[in-house]
């Protein structure tokens, strides 16, 4: 979770938001494997990952130093945050 707050600022508490630690994101990407690398934007990377259950997720990964990709992250959450979908975990 450090990393990930280096990487992107605060993130912000959602509620219903189910908070996954840096290392599960990292075993469900298999260390951000570049195998499992899906896509790339100005700020971020997309991984796709697996959950112990088996769930395949997306996984979006900011640019080390980048305060606009923080920026956005974080209103992205607060929008995902009023998505309900069996797909959409945030």
């Amino acid at each position: 979770m450090e990393n990930l707050l280096q990487l992107c600022g605060r993130v912000p508490q959602l509620k219903g938001a189910r908070h996954f630690s840096f290392v599960e994101i990292t075993k469900s990407t298999n260390n951000f494997s570049e195998a499992n690398h899906i896509g790339s934007g100005g700020y971020r990377m997309v991984y796709r990952g697996m959950l112990p259950t088996g769930q395949l997720i997306a996984i979006k990964r900011c640019r080390q130093g980048s305060v606009q990709g923080g920026l956005e992250f974080n209103a992205e959450m607060e929008v995902l945050s009023r998505v309900h979908h069996k797909n959409v975990v945030i």
